[in-house]
């Protein structure tokens, strides 16, 4: 990245000491319950929109018998594959506080302000990034109304059969996608109603290995994928104030659950539900988690340092069949 850069006539110097990465939380993720970057992984882009190729879906698996034998005259048999073409364009999402140099030069540290501001933002795009793919993802009109599945007994009702709700889904999700669903993307008391399910019960595995920094809803929710028949379950967990009142609120709602394939490579192409494209002018990628831009420019009148933290990228469903969506609070099925 450039150490200075121009933007809005304003000369701004980015903080890469500041800048923070959803990695950063990793260690706490169980805690803080954020899911969305699992279920739209992370893809960094040179440029802000543009086209990319992408495999029609009856090839993208590679499930076509063809011949392989070497041939009398020493060739072989010649295909190729069927691309289509996708675009995207990604958004710029940002916030400001200014600090006032009076306030600044209070602290004890001159960086003391400026890094508890930067700390408050950073986490506000976090929030954001999150919060967008939680409407999206559980959003009926996000879906054909085909991969819908209502008309459960919910999983709070002592009668309900979570087992049975998702194997049933998995061969509906196979007959469309040529594949299995690997992941579970829910609230987390719905993940606890799963839990003590009459027909989840009996498959709970007794003891899994537990790394020393795991934390209980880690744990849980990797007994119940063991119990589902499933790579992973992510136990959405996030939540927000909406003020002026003290009122919390989960980012995830209650009662809707997304049953997804999800990429377990670096492959760009991995045949998959989504994934976010990240402009690289504005943020980069570290590891599987995104790093959202950290920086600083001076203000004269008044005399201020303002900081602002931002990110450019977009999420992008690349195939609509590689998720359904489950009514696990006992609603109709939409028609």
């Amino acid at each position: 990245m450039a150490a200075t850069l121009t933007a809005d006539n304003t000369a701004f110097e980015v903080r890469d000491e500041y800048s923070v990465t959803l990695g950063a939380f990793n260690d706490s993720m169980g805690a803080a319950g954020y899911v969305g970057h699992r279920l739209f992984p992370l893809s960094l882009r040179t440029r802000g929109s543009g086209q990319y190729p992408k495999f029609r879906p009856e090839e993208e698996m590679f499930l076509e018998d063809y011949g392989t034998e070497r041939k009398p005259d020493g060739t072989f048999k010649r295909s190729s594959a069927e691309w289509d073409a996708d675009s995207y364009e990604v958004k710029t999402y940002g916030h400001e506080a200014t600090i006032d140099d009076e306030r600044s030069n209070s602290f004890d540290d001159v960086l003391s302000a400026e890094r508890s501001e930067q700390g408050r933002l950073l986490n506000m795009l976090r929030r954001e990034f999150e919060r967008r793919i939680a409407v999206a993802a559980t959003a009926e009109a996000s879906y054909d109304v085909s991969r819908i599945k209502g008309g459960l007994t919910a999983w709070s009702d002592g009668a309900a059969t979570v087992f049975a709700d998702v194997d049933a889904q998995r061969d509906a999700f196979f007959d469309e996608f040529g594949g299995e669903p690997n992941a579970l993307f829910l609230d987390r008391s719905d993940m606890r109603d799963a839990l003590v399910s009459a027909d989840v019960q009996p498959r709970l595995p007794g003891a899994v290995h537990v790394q020393p920094s795991e934390l209980t809803m880690a744990v849980n929710a990797r007994r119940l994928a063991i119990a589902l028949d499933l790579d992973f379950v992510f136990v959405a967990n996030a939540t927000r104030n909406r003020l002026p009142s003290r009122d919390f609120v989960r980012l995830w709602p209650k009662g809707k659950a997304v049953l997804a394939r999800v990429p377990v490579t670096d492959d760009p192409a991995e045949y998959c539900y989504g994934r976010t494209i990240v402009w690289d002018q504005f943020g980069d990628i570290e590891d599987d988690r995104i790093v959202f831009r950290a920086e600083r420019y001076k203000e004269q009148r008044p005399s201020s340092v303002v900081v602002r933290a931002r990110g450019s990228f977009v999420h992008k469903v690349l195939y609509p069949e590689g998720a359904r969506l489950l009514l696990v609070d006992g609603a109709e099925q939409p028609t």
